[in-house]
């Protein structure tokens, strides 16, 4: 899995950022709209996405994030719910506690959760820590993962390695390189994911087959960037090229050719 499938695992790390660097507003709400499309290369449909979301800031550290996510994948439209809780565990830990669902779970995952530990050290360093289990229609997965991070300035390196495992399956390594660096008073960013492993995509049933899920190998660059546009507003954005090959089902056969998906997603935060 390269973390940018599962909607719940992108707004914990958003969170579990909030809380152990200094947040760039002190406005205690914050609203995201965005738009995104990937073009794949193998002929398939283009995919699709509108999100929006709803920040709420408390003091001590604290943060609460509601979601939601439209998305057509293969001809078919899923909508998820997304729930997300920052705390702080005294003046050195944190945690994030995200929860996700997918109403029509077509081909997003039905249910998901997880767990983000974070502790901060002396000179810019933190480890985190996170358990995580999706559903799908009739399989799921389990992620166990363990990361560090350092901040340097206005530069942030972090790594992170897990291990997924699909119920009744093999388990499969991950790892995860990001680059960051902020800029305009720590309102605005740019930054670099390198990401490489597996995961698990759910295949609606067809007339020929019953719904299944497959198991493939994912390499992602991806390049994510946030500009203040105003004293209230910025830009988000995200360009991603994905590699997908070694695509089996869950009885290891062969379930389709590789091939690359070509994303972009445009989107706009205020502050308030």
């Amino acid at each position: 899995m390269t973390w940018r499938a599962g909607c719940n695992a992108v707004m914990a790390s958003a969170l579990l950022a909030c809380l152990t660097a200094e947040a760039a507003s002190e406005l205690p709400w914050q609203v995201e709209a965005g738009l995104g499309t990937d073009q794949l290369s193998n002929g398939a449909p283009d995919w699709s996405q509108v999100d929006v979301s709803l920040r709420r800031r408390f003091e001590q550290r604290s943060i609460v994030e509601l979601g939601l996510r439209r998305t057509r994948r293969s001809g078919l439209v899923d909508e998820e719910i997304g729930a997300s809780v920052g705390l702080p565990l005294g003046a050195q830990w944190s945690t994030t506690l995200t929860a996700a669902v997918s109403p029509s779970h077509q081909v997003l995952a039905r249910a998901g959760g997880r767990i983000d530990l974070a502790r901060s050290f002396d000179d810019g360093w933190v480890a985190s820590a996170a358990l995580g289990r999706r559903l799908y229609t009739d399989a799921g997965n389990s992620l166990v993962a363990v990361g560090v991070e350092r901040y340097v300035g206005d530069w942030r390196l972090a790594a992170a390695v897990g291990q997924n495992r699909l119920d009744g399956g093999d388990t499969a390594a991950n790892t995860r390189l990001q680059f960051d660096h902020s800029f305009a008073a720590e309102r605005g960013r740019v930054g670099l994911i390198l990401a490489r492993g597996r995961e698990l995509e759910s295949v609606p049933a067809t007339a020929q087959a019953p719904a299944d899920v497959i198991y493939q190998r994912v390499s992602t660059v991806a390049l994510v960037g946030t500009w203040a546009l105003a004293a209230a507003w910025a830009l988000t954005g995200e360009a991603s090229h994905v590699r997908i090959d070694d695509i089996q089902r869950r009885n290891g056969a062969p379930a389709g050719a590789p091939y690359n998906r070509n994303g972009v997603r445009v989107g706009v935060r205020h502050d308030f």
